[in-house]
């Protein structure tokens, strides 16, 4: 399940913490796509680090159940991307890697993959058209 944090900065433990104000025991997510601002002080001066640029941080162990969709954290893994509605190349190239990884590891296809909004009418999480997604990753996985 491919979801955003609807911020426009952010890294694992700051996004666990986040969650964990909220009543989470851990992170909601099992892996998280960090943008060009990981700590609030560069998203604040507007001081982009491009070494945080797509790098894919694990949160929850795959093993365990998530908190990022209800009715559905038990039989899926969630995906994050750190932004609101504008995500970089460098997020969707380790996301397309990190979904290939995942769809092997699981034997799931492309019509597997989800965004959460699919799931929740009410949500537009992760702010993607998720058809043109999945057209997208197949492209990709062509490769």
């Amino acid at each position: 399940m491919i979801h955003c944090t609807d911020s426009q900065w952010g890294e694992i433990e700051e996004i666990r913490r986040w969650h964990k104000l909220r009543g989470f025991d851990d992170i909601g997510y099992h892996y998280l796509i960090c943008n060009r601002y990981p700590e609030y002080a560069n998203h604040k001066n507007e001081r982009p680090d491009p070494l945080w640029d797509g790098k894919v941080q694990e949160g929850r162990a795959e093993e365990i159940a998530g908190a990022h969709t209800t009715g559905h954290n038990a039989h899926s893994l969630g995906v994050a991307l750190v932004g609101t509605n504008r995500f970089t190349s460098a997020q969707f190239e380790s996301l397309y890697c990190l979904l290939r990884n995942l769809m092997r590891k699981h034997r799931l296809g492309v019509e597997d993959i989800y965004g959460h909004y699919e799931f929740c009418p009410t949500k537009s999480c992760p702010n993607l058209g998720m058809d043109g997604f999945r057209r997208d990753l197949a492209n990709y996985l062509k490769l």
